[in-house]
Order: C-alpha cells, then structure tokens, then sequence
C-alpha cells in the first residue's frame, strides 16, 4: 500500500493497493462532500473506492486511515493470491450500494422501479425521493419542474417539461451539470425519467 497526501499540509490521503509486481488494484481516493452547518457550507470527509480492473467503484461518508484500509480490505476478503477477488469485489459493491464498471452491459430490466407518494423505490426500498411544482418559463410557458434528490437528501438531478405539450423531459444532473433530453410517452413518464437517472447511475 502507498499513499499520498490530497493536497500540501493535508492530514488526508489517498491510498493505493498494489499487488507485488506493482500493479495497482484498489484506489482509495479522497471524495469529500459538503452539508449545510451554521449557515454555510463544509466539508465532511468520504472515500470513493474504486476497482481499477473490473472499473466499479463504492462510496463511502468516512474518513480513512492507513489501519482502516487495511482493516476493510481484510474483512471483506477483497485480495486473495495477490488480486482483487471477484465474488468479493461484487459482493462489496452490492452490499455497499456501489456500482459496477462501465464496461458492464447494463440491464434495463433490472432498473425497474415503482413510484410510493413521493418516494422512489426499488425491490421495496427507498432509493429517492423526488417532489415537483408549477412554474413558469421566461417566455411564459407553463412548465412542471420535479426535483430528485437521494437518500440522504441530497439533490440528483432536476427535470422540466412543458405542461400543455409534454413529450419530453429536459434534464439537468447536479454531479456532472450535464443537459439531458429524455423522450418519452404517457403513462408512465415520471417512472421512465427515474428508470433513466438510475440506468445513467445518477442514482
């Protein structure tokens, strides 16, 4: 294992887990996030850990040191006969709510969620919440505007579309400010737009 500071005169660091050839394997890289305390905002520390092989990575609101990473990589089995092993790998992602790497197929049937009040759910849990409103556009068009945030309240991603002519929604992601147009056909246009932010991984 080496490791590097986040920045000059930082307690911080990243983490890199090697094999004994060198090759890196896990990366433990410094992800902080930020909460509203005393009327401003601050940072709180978090890891995302992330498999450099199979690319699925696995976020974690926690501070790390050096006897923390080794204490999860032990527990959890992550590195057998100098490699990440991959049951453990895909075991750790699925019990931490991680996801898997890009170069994985997604499968859109596996995406299927359900809509409870103002909830999200998925396999009858909360996975998101989401709550919308009336508003107007600069022109003066009557949009509905649906906020989407995730289970710890923070905000994912917001979408509008016109009331009297809806046929697709215009997206915008807080992660990446990404603009997005998803198309789509009633019934059902709210739970495509959810399904197409959790396919997308925003959620």
């Amino acid at each position: 294992m080496t490791k590097s500071a986040i920045a000059k005169l930082s307690l911080m660091n990243n983490f890199s887990i090697r094999n004994k050839e060198d090759k890196e394997l896990i990366y433990f890289k410094y992800d902080s996030y930020k909460v509203w305390e005393n009327q401003k905002q601050v940072d709180k520390p978090a890891y995302r850990i992330i498999f450099i092989n199979g690319g699925g990575n696995v976020y974690m609101k926690r501070s790390f040191g050096e006897k923390g990473v080794m204490k999860l990589l032990t527990k959890n089995n992550l590195i057998q006969n100098d490699k990440v092993d991959t049951d453990a790998e895909n075991r750790f992602i699925a019990i931490n709510n991680g996801r898997k790497g890009t170069d994985k197929k997604v499968d859109n049937s596996a995406a299927d969620i359900e809509i409870e009040g103002k909830e999200i759910m998925r396999d009858g849990s909360p996975i998101a919440k989401f709550s919308e409103k009336n508003i107007k556009a600069e022109d003066g068009t009557d949009l509905l505007k649906v906020s989407i945030y995730n289970t710890v309240g923070e905000k994912v991603a917001t979408a509008t579309v016109p009331v009297n002519d809806a046929s697709e929604w215009i997206v915008i992601t807080d992660s990446d400010n990404k603009t997005s147009v998803i198309l789509y056909e009633s019934p059902g246009e709210k739970k495509k737009l959810f399904n197409w932010l959790l396919v997308k991984k925003y959620l």
